[in-house]
C-alpha cells in the first residue's frame, strides 16, 4: 500500500472535525493545497492527528502512490540502510519518487525546509512562523473543551474505578479540569489514576495538581520534558527569561502587556517597549502565550506548570523562583523558603502582614500586588539590595512605607498604585536608578515633595492619576497642589520621562499645563508616548501641535463639549473617552477651519488610529460629520452613548482590514448608514455585548 499503518493509542477525541478538515485539504485535488501546516502548543494532539491522517491512507481512497512519514526523532533500524552514504540514500529515494505521486507527512518541524516540486506536504509544528515560512495553509490545534477533555479522561480510567465509589466520578471530573484541556496531560494523569479506587487518593491527586503539577506521577517525564522542547528552542537566553517571568502570574491570569514589558525592561531582559512587543510576538508565534484581547496575554496552565518546574526544579540554581500566586494565602511563606530566591511572587492572595525579615540577597523581583497587606516590619527590605522590581499595588490597607525602602539602591520599578499611603518617605530619593513610579489611585497621598529630579533623574514613567484625590492636599512645597506649575517645573527636570498620567483639579491647572512656555518648547520634541487626562473641571484650551510620539490618550470625566485638539496628536493609535457627558462632538469642523496650522489635516487626522473606545457619553452626537478613511483601524467600542447614531465610516473605510465594532444590540440596530454597501463590510465584525469590563 501507499502507507504503513502506525500505532495510535486512542481516537482523536474532540478533534474529529479538525481531522476531517485536514483530510479534505490533503485529498481535495481541486483546491490544490500543496502545503498544510498544523500548529499548536506541545502536547495538544498534533502528532495524534498526523498519525490518524497517515492511517487514513491505509483505509480510504486517495490518489497518492507513496506516503512518507518523517519525524524529527525518528531513526531507521535497518542496518543496511544505516551503512549507506547520504548520497546513496538520496539517490535511492529520488529514483523511487521520480515516477510517483506522493504525500509527505512531517512531524514536529522547527524551521523552514526547502522542498521543491512536491505534490502534497502536511506538517506539524509548535511555531506558526514555520507555517508562514513554508507558505502553508494554517490550521491551529486548540486545547480540548471541558466536555471533550472529560471524555478523553474517561477513556484512560477503568470503568470499574469510576464506579467503585459514588464520589469518584465528580472527583475525577475535577481532576480532568486541572489538566486544562491538554491531551498529553489528560492521558498521563488518567493513566496514573487508572485503578485508584480510594476517595482519598483522588483528593490528594487534585491537591497535588493544584499546588505543583510537577509532583504528580509521570508529569515531569512524560509531559513537561516534552513541552520543554519549545522552551529550549527559543532563540535567546533573554527570550527564555522573559517567558519564565510569565509564570510569576497566577493561573488563568490576564497579563497586561504594558506591565509585563515594563517588568522586562526593569529586569534588563529588553531595552525598550518595542523590543518587548517583539518578544511577546515571538512567544505568541511559538504558541507559548495566547492573545487575550488587545492589551493582555494569557498562558496555558500546563505551559505555566512546565515553566514553574524549570524555574523551581530543573534550573533552580540559576533561576530559583518562589511562586505562591493566587492561592488564597493568609500568611507569607516562612523565611527559610525565601533563601536564595531570585524572583518571588505572592500576588493575588490575602496576606495581611510581613513580620519576618527574609534572607534573600539575590532577590531581583518581588511581586506583592493585590494582597491585604497592612503592615510591613522595619528592616524587611534591608537584605534586598539587588531588588529591581517591587510591586505593592492594590494593597488597599497599606498606609505607610517603612524608611528601610531606601536600602533598595538597585530598584528600577516601584508600584504603589491603589494603596492607602499618605506620604512618601524623604529617603525615597535615594532610589537613584528608579525608572518607573506608579502612584495611580493612591487617593490618600497628600504630598509629593518638590525636587523629584534630584533623586529620580532616570525616571521614564510617572503615573499620578487621581493621586491624592481622596484626601486634603497640602499646597506648600507639594507637586500635587492645584496649581500645575510645580509639576511643570519637575517635569522639565525629568529628561527621560516618556509616560505621564495625571489628574487636573481645576481649569487653571489645565491652562497652565498647556501654556507653560518651557514645557511647550520641551513637548515639541518630546518622546511622550501616553497621556491620561482626568478632570472634574472644564478643560477649555487646546493643545499645541508637536506631540509627535504621543500615541495613547484617555480622557475621563471632563466637562468639555468637544475634543478638536486631538487633531494635533497625529500619531494617535489608541483613544478612550469615558464619562465625558458634556461632549457633543469629538471633532468640530468650524474649529478646524479656525486653526491655520492644521490646513490639510482634515482628511489625515486619525490616520494611525487603531482602537477607539467611547463609554458613557450620554450627549455625544458625532465623532466627525464626514466619513474618514481610518486606514489602520482595528476596533471601535461604544457603550451607553444613546445619541450617537452614526459613525464616520463609508464603504472605503475598512478597505482590506476587518474592523471589529463592539456595542449593545439596541445601539447597533439603530445605527444609521449611508447605504448598505457601507454597513455590509462591518457587519461581519460586529460583537454585541452589554459591557466591556
Amino acid at each position: 500500500g501507499a502507507a504503513v499503518e502506525l500505532p495510535v493509542d486512542h481516537t482523536v477525541v474532540g478533534q474529529e472535525l479538525l481531522l476531517y478538515r485536514v483530510w479534505r485539504c490533503i485529498t481535495d485535488q481541486e483546491k490544490n493545497r500543496r502545503i498544510i501546516g498544523l500548529y499548536g502548543t506541545g502536547g495538544v494532539g498534533k502528532t495524534t492527528i498526523l498519525t490518524q491522517v497517515n492511517n487514513n491512507f491505509c483505509h480510504q481512497q486517495h490518489n497518492f502512490d507513496v506516503v512518507i512519514w518523517a519525524a524529527v526523532i525518528g531513526f531507521s533500524d535497518d542496518k543496511k540502510w544505516k551503512e549507506k552514504s547520504l548520497q546513496d540514500k538520496a539517490a535511492d529515494i529520488s529514483s523511487i519518487l521520480s515516477r510517483k505521486k506522493f504525500v509527505l507527512l512531517l512531524d514536529d518541524i522547527w524551521e523552514r525546509i526547502d522542498l521543491k516540486e512536491l505534490v502534497s506536504l502536511f506538517l506539524t509544528t509548535r511555531s506558526v512562523d514555520v507555517c508562514d515560512q513554508m507558505d502553508a495553509e494554517k490550521l491551529e490545534v486548540y486545547s480540548l473543551a471541558n466536555d471533550e477533555a472529560w471524555k478523553l479522561f474517561q477513556e484512560m480510567v477503568d470503568r470499574s474505578t469510576l464506579g467503585s465509589h459514588t464520589s469518584i466520578p465528580e472527583l475525577a471530573e475535577t481532576l480532568a479540569r486541572e489538566c486544562s484541556g491538554l491531551p498529553l496531560a489528560l492521558k498521563t494523569v488518567g493513566r496514573a489514576m487508572k485503578s485508584q479506587t480510594k476517595v482519598g487518593d483522588w483528593q490528594r491527586a487534585i491537591k497535588k495538581m493544584r499546588i505543583s503539577a510537577s509532583k504528580f506521577t509521570g508529569m515531569d517525564e512524560k509531559v513537561f520534558s516534552r513541552l520543554k522542547f519549545s522552551y529550549d528552542s527559543l532563540s535567546t537566553d533573554e527570550l527564555r527569561s522573559c517567558l519564565l517571568y510569565c509564570c510569576l502570574y497566577p493561573k488563568d491570569y490576564e497579563i497586561p502587556r504594558r506591565e509585563l514589558i515594563d517588568y522586562w525592561i526593569s529586569e534588563g531582559f529588553v531595552d525598550d517597549f518595542n523590543d518587548g512587543c517583539e518578544f511577546i510576538n515571538d512567544l505568541l508565534h511559538a504558541c507559548l502565550l495566547e492573545e487575550e484581547g488587545d492589551d493582555h496575554v494569557k498562558m496555558h496552565d500546563m505551559i505555566r506548570e512546565m515553566l514553574l518546574w524549570i524555574a523551581c526544579t530543573v534550573e533552580k540554581e540559576k533561576e530559583s523562583f518562589l511562586v505562591r500566586a493566587g492561592i488564597k494565602l493568609t500568611e507569607a511563606p516562612k523565611v527559610q523558603e525565601w533563601e536564595g530566591a531570585k524572583r518571588v511572587s505572592l500576588m493575588d492572595n490575602r496576606i495581611l502582614r510581613l513580620l519576618e525579615i527574609p534572607t534573600c540577597s539575590r532577590l531581583i523581583t518581588l511581586l506583592l500586588y493585590e494582597n491585604w497587606i497592612e503592615e510591613i516590619t522595619d528592616g524587611f527590605f534591608q537584605p534586598m539590595s539587588s531588588l529591581r522590581v517591587l510591586a505593592l499595588g492594590r494593597n488597599f490597607f497599606l498606609s505607610k512605607l517603612r524608611s528601610g525602602i531606601a536600602n533598595l539602591v538597585s530598584l528600577h520599578h516601584l508600584d504603589l498604585s491603589s494603596t492607602n499611603i499618605t506620604g512618601l518617605p524623604q529617603d525615597l530619593k535615594a532610589l537613584e536608578k528608579l525608572r518607573y513610579l506608579n502612584l495611580d489611585h493612591a487617593y490618600k497621598l497628600s504630598i509629593i515633595p518638590h525636587k523629584l529630579k534630584s533623586g529620580f533623574s532616570k525616571l521614564e514613567a510617572l503615573r499620578l492619576l487621581e493621586c491624592g484625590s481622596g484626601g486634603v492636599i497640602e499646597e506648600e512645597g507639594n507637586v500635587l497642589c492645584d496649581d500645575a506649575e510645580p509639576l511643570m517645573k519637575e517635569l522639565l527636570g525629568l529628561k527621560h520621562l516618556n509616560v505621564l498620567s495625571w489628574s487636573f483639579r481645576s481649569s487653571l491647572a489645565v491652562q497652565k499645563f498647556f501654556k507653560y512656555p518651557k514645557l511647550e518648547l520641551e513637548l515639541e520634541n518630546t518622546n511622550l508616548e501616553e497621556m491620561k487626562i482626568d478632570s472634574t473641571e472644564e478643560v477649555k484650551k487646546r493643545f499645541r501641535s508637536g506631540f509627535r510620539s504621543l500615541n495613547t490618550v484617555r480622557v475621563n470625566g471632563c466637562k468639555v463639549k468637544d475634543l478638536t485638539w486631538l487633531v494635533f496628536v497625529q500619531n494617535l493609535k489608541e483613544l478612550e473617552i469615558s464619562f465625558c457627558h458634556a461632549v457633543e462632538d469629538i471633532i468640530i469642523v468650524d474649529k478646524l477651519r479656525d486653526i491655520s496650522e492644521i490646513i490639510g489635516l482634515e482628511h489625515n487626522f486619525f490616520a494611525q488610529l487603531e482602537y477607539l473606545r467611547i463609554l458613557y457619553g450620554r450627549n455625544l452626537k458625532s465623532i466627525y460629520p464626514n466619513p474618514l478613511p481610518f486606514p489602520k483601524l482595528k476596533k471601535i467600542q461604544v457603550l451607553h452613548c444613546p445619541e450617537l447614531k452614526k459613525l464616520p465610516l463609508n464603504s472605503s473605510s475598512p478597505k482590506e482590514r476587518r474592523v471589529v465594532i463592539e456595542g449593545r444590540k439596541e445601539w447597533w440596530e439603530e445605527l444609521q448608514w449611508e447605504d448598505p454597501a457601507t454597513q455590509n463590510p462591518f457587519s461581519s465584525g460586529v460583537v454585541l455585548r452589554e459591557h466591556f469590563f
